[in-house]
Parts: structure tokens; C-alpha cells; sequence
């Protein structure tokens, strides 16, 4: 990191970590890179390099705030399978729950922007 990079405050430094840890994620989901730059929310292509380049002057609030949910569903598929191997054909295969309707939760969380809170209060309701 440069001395005088935005990464060096606390809340940069954070901001790196949630965007490693949503990198990782999307690995394990096995996403392609259109596929996760829907989930952030449509971004274009060169706003996405920036950000898996570390780049990004800012990144938007809702752009934050969907790799958190982001996050937040991987915990909660790892915890209802008790296998993070198993997590990535969760995302991929038919399920016949209420809100897919039969179809993969992946199919869900990218339809449209409220597909990602879909899921993630789906599974939260799940855990109780």
C-alpha cells in the first residue's frame, strides 16, 4: 500500500479486507466476472477492474453494502450446509423453496437488485 493511499485509514483498510473476502466468495461460488459484477449491482466492466485492481477511488454505498449481504448469505449457506465444499452447488442447483420457485438461488440473487435481499432473508429465517 502507498503511504498515502486511502487504504491506509482504518476504514480503507477495511474496505480491503470486504473487498478480499468478497473476491474469495465469489471464487467459491465459482462466478464469472459478469456474473459478479451483476450482483454488485450492474457495474460496468472498467468500474469492476478498478475494483479488483484495488483502484477504486470510492466505492458507493450500495456497492458496500451488497458485498456485505454478499458475505453475510456466504456465512449463512456455510452454516446450513456445515460444508463450505458443498456452498458453490447450493448457489446452482433447483430449489423448490419459496422464493426460487424452483429455480437455483443464484438465478435469484441476479434476476434483479432485490434478489440479493431475497435470498439473504431467506436464509436468515432459515437459521432461527
Amino acid at each position: 500500500m502507498q503511504p498515502d493511499s486511502p487504504r491506509t485509514t482504518l476504514a480503507g483498510v477495511r474496505l480491503q479486507v470486504s473487498l478480499d473476502d468478497f473476491f474469495r466468495v465469489m471464487a467459491r461460488w465459482r462466478l464469472t466476472q459478469d456474473q459478479q459484477r451483476e450482483l454488485l449491482g450492474g457495474m460496468s466492466s472498467d468500474a469492476y477492474a478498478r475494483l479488483a485492481a484495488g483502484t477504486a477511488p470510492d466505492i458507493q454505498a450500495s456497492v458496500s453494502a451488497r458485498i456485505t449481504t454478499i458475505a453475510a448469505i456466504d456465512r449463512a449457506v456455510v452454516r446450513k450446509l456445515g460444508n463450505p465444499e458443498a456452498v458453490p452447488q447450493w448457489f446452482w442447483m433447483a430449489n423448490s423453496e419459496r422464493p426460487f420457485l424452483g429455480a437455483p438461488p443464484l438465478a435469484l440473487m441476479l434476476r434483479d437488485r432485490a434478489g440479493l435481499s431475497i435470498v439473504a432473508n431467506y436464509l436468515k429465517c432459515e437459521a432461527r
